[in-house]
């Protein structure tokens, strides 16, 4: 039987929850609300294209994937060490509050 020892890593909180305007529209990545089955997160849009089409994504989420604007920076996967200021961690990419996540390694 394997045994996942817990280890702790940093991530940006925008890898948890993070939303933006476009085109009057909300586009959002969180863990509700998205059509992705696959995905424990994904990007959802309160644009009617997103609302009624059947490909799970609209041209608000293709903007925001090229832009780069959103962090979504995981210590697990990126790299790296959360920045520590007055007791605070930060993301080193965005400046984001940083939060630690147990992985079973």
């Amino acid at each position: 039987m394997v045994d996942l020892t817990p280890q702790y890593y940093w991530h940006c909180s925008t890898a948890e929850s993070w939303s933006t305007k476009v085109r009057g529209y909300t586009v959002t990545w969180s863990k509700y609300g998205h059509k992705n089955p696959d995905s424990q997160y994904d990007y959802s849009c309160t644009c009617p294209s997103y609302k009624f089409g059947k490909t799970g994504s609209c041209k608000h989420i293709e903007q925001v994937k090229a832009s780069g604007d959103h962090c979504r920076w995981m210590q697990i996967f990126d790299g790296e060490d959360a920045i520590a200021n007055n007791g605070e961690h930060h993301c080193p990419e965005c400046g984001e509050k940083a939060r630690s996540m147990g992985w079973g390694v």
